[in-house]
């Protein structure tokens, strides 16, 4: 708990109330309910190890606990009149099953099994409630992993690492090139598309596939079963643990507009810029090319690091990306340029 002692930590705990929930790291990286990606049998006994963490998360953070006699039952419920209903999930550790691993032949089958959880049937069921019987104006849910469509062609993906599982930025860029010069082709001289650049475009022989298997993308029937709680809600939901900023529509499995998604990048841990060793001209064209490539993709940023502002009225929600030119130093600026808002209005469950 080293970082706590942070002059600036304090003077901003000081400052504002803090509504707050953990990610996977406070126990360990991409858990689930019976293990995580990163503990072995030597390290002990995971449900002993997850108890303690989540008594600690309790004794050092800022938390109001639900559930003294549970302390992984996190999640709980804010009302901020009839404005806005804030519903605190927790997407990691109470309900998850097991992520679907991206090697493995079945997993478009596996992320698409009905029974597969990420909150589980008990908190399931506390969010239904709490959507259905709400009055106000917004749903808001607060909760940790990326919640939007986030699906890109095949020879992109298995383009992105080597056999080895290490990033493959040269490879990864050729194969985004490809793709994007043959979609340029098709709209401005189709008659000019080659075979290849054909069957890049095919999405028979090129389908496009999540990449975030930890995500609610590795929980398909679990993403649509809130959003389908949510039907006629003005569903805002508010994502991190990417360390990326995106703006995202929420949709159903057959397209209907459920709601919009803004996630906030990090404070300082790198995103996709540190992967694959982006410079800033590289990210921001690999930023804008997402856009292109992923339909419910409205905003990326995949260098910069800041903070997410909210504003709620009863007419719309619009979030405004704050970015800083350094965070490697204790004087800094928050550059007007680098600020990006999108809003969505009442009724709409759409950004723009």
């Amino acid at each position: 708990a080293q970082y706590r002692t942070d002059p600036d930590l304090q003077a901003l705990h000081a400052k504002v109330p803090w509504i707050v929930v953990w990610d996977d790291h406070e126990i360990a990286n991409d858990g689930y309910t019976t293990g995580a990606e990163n503990h072995s049998a030597d390290e002990g006994d995971y449900q002993a190890r997850r108890e303690a963490a989540a008594q600690a998360y309790h004794e050092w953070l800022p938390i109001r606990t639900p559930n003294a006699d549970n302390l992984l039952e996190i999640y709980r419920g804010f009302e901020f009149g009839d404005l806005l209903s804030l519903h605190m999930l927790d997407t990691r550790h109470i309900g998850r099953d097991q992520q679907v691993a991206q090697t493995d032949p079945n997993f478009v089958e596996l992320i698409s099994d009905p029974n597969r959880q990420l909150l589980g049937d008990a908190q399931q069921q506390w969010l239904g409630g709490r959507l259905a019987t709400s009055q106000a104006t917004w749903q808001v849910l607060g909760q940790q992993v990326l919640m939007g469509r986030m699906v890109i062609p095949a020879s992109i993906l298995q383009s992105a690492f080597d056999a080895e599982g290490n990033p493959a930025p040269v490879a990864f860029n050729t194969a985004l090139t490809d793709y994007l010069t043959a979609a340029q082709t098709a709209q401005l001289a189709p008659e000019a598309l080659t075979a290849t650049q054909q069957a890049l475009l095919d999405p028979t022989l090129n389908p496009a596939l999540p990449y975030n298997l930890d995500a609610w993308d590795g929980y398909q029937a679990a993403r649509e079963a809130v959003l389908l709680a949510a039907s006629g809600k003005n569903l805002v939901c508010l994502s991190g643990d990417t360390h990326n900023a995106w703006g995202n529509n929420l949709t159903l499995l057959d397209g209907t507009a459920a709601g919009v998604e803004f996630a906030g990048t990090s404070v300082s841990s790198p995103g996709f810029e540190g992967v694959f060793g982006f410079d800033v001209p590289t990210a921001a064209q690999f930023s804008g090319a997402l856009t292109q490539l992923i339909p419910d993709l409205q905003y990326s940023n995949s260098y910069h690091r800041g903070l997410l502002l909210m504003t709620f009225t009863p007419e719309a929600a619009s979030g405004e990306w704050v970015f800083v030119d350094s965070v490697k130093q204790a004087e800094f600026t928050a550059p007007a340029e680098l600020r990006q808002t999108l809003q969505v209005a009442a009724g709409s469950n759409v950004l723009s």
